[in-house]
């Protein structure tokens, strides 16, 4: 039933999951490609309320799965604009009253498709606006970026960031100082200077 564009399942509330065969979907006419070129796609629309983040999933999908986002800046698909790719686990800063359609695939494969959307909550320093202030040296601070997400018009430095968390410094004098991480996952910090007070 949401195999074209025109009838996405409708994402009224979260949590939400819905497994589809995809065995007889099929590539629409203008379709666009986001994360691969897809053969049997379903689509799904979702509209918050509210800003929040999101952790979407495709857990319990038997075959290879790909879910590609896009946000509308009007009905047709003709208006969507591509915005990432899902593979995995993914968090994701979404903006209240903004209409985004999710486009789930299986690089061509048919079987059952799984897709899992519910609402999370970020850690307080998540977003650049509210990012924690490191007033006095030494400074240690330990958080759980398992919620964390990447906020709209976050600058990519050292690598593409997926879970981000946000620290900031204003030395009183000019000094030298050293900077480490001990983590128990892979982690890396991006040092950005400011000019003002806002991302960009």
């Amino acid at each position: 039933a949401s195999d074209n564009f025109a009838d996405a399942e409708l994402i009224g509330a979260l949590p939400f999951s819905a497994t589809v065969d995809n065995t007889g979907a099929t590539l629409e006419p203008n379709e666009p490609q986001g994360c691969d070129f897809a053969f049997r796609s379903v689509w799904y629309v979702f509209t918050p309320s509210e800003n929040m983040a999101v952790r979407l999933d495709m857990d319990g999908t038997s075959i290879g799965g790909v879910t590609s986002i896009f946000v509308a800046s009007g009905p047709g698909i003709s208006d969507l604009t591509f915005l990432r790719c899902v593979f995995s686990p993914t968090n994701i800063q979404v903006e209240g009253g903004q209409t985004y359609y999710l486009r789930v695939d299986s690089f061509g494969q048919p079987g059952a498709i799984q897709i899992n959307l519910q609402q999370i909550s970020p850690p307080a320093n998540d977003n650049f606006a509210n990012a924690e202030s490191i007033n006095s040296l030494p400074f240690t601070a330990t958080v759980d970026n398992t919620d964390a997400t990447l906020e709209a018009g976050e600058p990519q430095g050292c690598n593409t960031s997926f879970r981000s968390t946000w620290y900031s410094f204003t030395p009183s004098e000019n000094m030298s100082v050293r900077m480490d991480m001990n983590s128990p996952i892979g982690a890396f910090a991006d040092l950005f200077l400011a000019s003002g007070p806002s991302i960009s």
